[in-house]
């Protein structure tokens, strides 16, 4: 029974980072359950922010941009939160929102230390989350 759960789990998760992209917002946070939206969106965002990292020539520029995206991205929940949404939905929302406020304040941070690379301290010391495909699972370091 726990190995079915546990393969539940990880199909949910897994299923909720694929459409994280291809979905609007309003239809991804009512599909999916809470959690397997804030483990996704914690993905996202390590790969977002991997992604700017990636080339230390254009880090500083990158990270920045990142960050208007994820205040752009913030708005759009923001909105959400102001549509009719049940309280499942609205907790959802809320919740999602919390974590990516941090995520937005973490950019913000690796913008004002100068951070141009994925090897550098301060990101390093992020709390991160990929989906490792060797493993096929979700890996946090």
């Amino acid at each position: 029974v726990e190995g079915a759960m546990y393969a539940a789990c990880k199909k949910s998760l897994y299923d909720t980072l694929t459409h994280s992209k291809g979905m609007k917002k309003e239809a991804w946070v009512r599909e999916f359950p809470g959690q397997m939206i804030i483990s996704a969106g914690c993905m996202v965002w390590t790969t977002e922010c991997e992604k700017a990292l990636s080339d230390p020539d254009t880090a500083k520029t990158a990270v920045r941009t990142l960050k208007k995206k994820w205040v752009s991205y913030l708005s759009k929940l923001v909105t959400l939160t102001r549509s009719k949404l049940d309280k499942v939905n609205r907790k959802k929302v809320v919740a999602l929102i919390t974590i990516e406020v941090h995520a937005r304040d973490s950019i913000d941070k690796l913008a004002k230390c100068g951070c141009k690379a994925p090897t550098d301290f301060e990101w390093v010391s992020q709390l991160r989350f990929y989906w490792d495909q060797e493993q096929d699972d979700c890996v946090v370091k």
